[in-house]
């Protein structure tokens, strides 16, 4: 069974509806990425009074789940639907920064709360950059993975000069945890978009298993699930894990 990946690219990418809307969800969260990384430490600090040390803490806590990559990574690279593990990663972190909100609402908000949402949306971050890769070389022709990434990148690179600035009025306007739903907002529109990308993601046919021409050169002999991700690994995946969130204390 040939890859979606190995049909005739389309004169345009922007006239490919599945990466078009992958395109637009992949931007969108990243614009959401911009709010929550000024909403969480503003909900620490504000509400909780949370010192520059607990604020500390609670990006390291982001993070940590990178610790876990190889491990997960290799779970991910036996799993033959990629595209269902990163919709799942959307949703679960939707549904984890929603329940910031509903706790301010009531007023029950804590800190541990605050490092659980930390910690699991970077977890889920972690699965979603571990399965994009792979995803990516099957959903983009190979002649166009240069122009994908270019994309994909100028989203990304518009929304850390955007974002702050979107992030900031819509903090100052509607509140941090308010603003936090802009961001489960923007994972769910992504996990929509991804769903709808069409691109199946199922193992290469054994022919084409061995590559001997990717980005470690002839005679390397990579199996297939290898050669995607170096060919892949060029586009930068989602957050948090490709951006480092600027969260500081406010003066």
């Amino acid at each position: 069974m040939s890859s979606l990946a190995d049909t005739a690219a389309p004169a345009s990418l922007w006239q490919d509806g599945r990466f078009v809307r992958f395109w637009a969800g992949q931007s969108v969260s990243q614009f959401g990425d911009r709010i929550s990384e000024l909403a969480l430490p503003l909900i620490a600090v504000v509400s909780l009074d949370a010192s520059a040390g607990q604020v500390a803490w609670l990006t390291a806590l982001v993070w940590a789940p990178n610790l876990l990559a190889i491990v997960l990574g290799a779970w991910v690279d036996h799993r033959p639907h990629k595209r269902r593990l990163m919709v799942a990663a959307d949703l679960i972190r939707a549904c984890v920064l929603l329940t910031l909100p509903a706790a301010c609402l009531w007023g029950t908000v804590t800190l541990p709360h605050l490092y659980a949402v930390a910690l699991l949306t970077g977890a889920a971050a972690v699965l979603f950059n571990t399965a994009y890769p792979p995803f990516f070389a099957h959903l983009v022709p190979r002649s166009s993975y240069v122009d994908a990434n270019s994309k994909l990148s100028a989203g990304r690179s518009a929304s850390f000069v955007v974002g702050p600035a979107v992030g900031g009025a819509l903090v100052q306007a509607l509140t941090a945890p308010v603003a936090v739903v802009a961001d489960a907002l923007s994972f769910l529109a992504s996990a929509a978009c991804s769903g709808r990308s069409g691109a199946t993601n199922q193992p290469s046919p054994p022919q084409e298993r061995q590559s001997p021409h990717c980005c470690g050169g002839p005679g390397r002999g990579w199996s297939s699930s290898s050669t995607t991700r170096c060919c892949g690994r060029a586009s930068a995946a989602r957050r948090p894990s490709t951006s480092s969130p600027s969260w500081r204390v406010p003066a």
